[in-house]
């Protein structure tokens, strides 16, 4: 009762660090885990907006979640103190015990995604980065966040194989004509220079000459690979094409 007393007196008072150290004590003698969390989520939360300490407020929202691993409140709170300091390994593990305990599709996904982010910038965390990225795929087959990550870390992993095959599904619900054709012609070099297979390159130069007849580079590659294929009908229609625009 004595420390209950002080805890409203140092409360209404605005003394905040007595209070926290009264709180401690009220802790040290209350065992019931209810009690238990809701007096260290009070203590974190002086810490954090009374007393500015970040440290001793990460402290003791942890302590929280030894009681109560899924205290959503202490969790939120942990999110944006990692963030401040730019805790990265903390903030992707809180992010990932935060995901075991959500049970909405959508708002796991959007765990996800910080997850991925936090893999693929802060912590060049690539492979992790690119099964992070697939898993929100398969919650949103059109993620264009997670296809352009995906892409950068396939090229960075030299995985051209599965780089091709997201460069086709950008390729496919891309509306932007010239975006589209940038990614035909990056498509297009791959399957010829790296991957080594003429049919493939061929299909995706030819659809940049539909999008721009007369451009000179698809002409070119084509040109090659109807040589290397031995397609000379084709090949003859390129020429004569190069032919007219000089």
């Amino acid at each position: 009762e004595a420390l209950l007393a002080l805890d409203e007196q140092y409360s209404e008072q605005g003394r905040w660090a007595e209070l926290v150290a009264v709180i401690g004590r009220r802790r040290e003698v209350v065992y019931e885990p209810a009690q238990l969390v809701a007096l260290a989520f009070r203590q974190a939360s002086v810490y954090r907006d009374r007393l500015v300490d970040a440290a001793r407020a990460v402290s003791t929202f942890n302590d929280v979640l030894d009681v109560d691993p899924g205290h959503r409140a202490s969790i939120d709170a942990l999110i944006d103190l990692y963030g401040g300091q730019s805790r990265w390994e903390d903030l992707f593990d809180t992010y990932e015990r935060l995901s075991l305990q959500l049970t909405d599709e959508s708002e796991r996904t959007d765990v996800t995604v910080r997850m991925a982010s936090l893999a693929t910038e802060q912590l060049d965390r690539p492979n992790d980065g690119i099964d992070l990225w697939q898993s929100v795929l398969q919650a949103r087959p059109s993620d264009r966040q997670a296809l352009a990550n995906l892409a950068r870390l396939y090229e960075r992993t030299e995985q051209y194989n599965d780089l091709v095959e997201v460069l086709d599904r950008q390729i496919a619900q891309e509306q932007d004509a010239t975006t589209r054709e940038a990614l035909l012609r990056r498509a297009g070099g791959l399957w010829s220079d790296v991957l080594d297979n003429a049919d493939q390159a061929i299909e995706r130069w030819a659809r940049v000459i539909e999008l721009r007849p007369a451009d000179a580079e698809a002409l070119g590659a084509l040109r090659g690979l109807y040589e290397q294929v031995g397609d000379y009908e084709r090949l003859a229609d390129v020429l004569e094409q190069q032919l007219l625009i000089g």
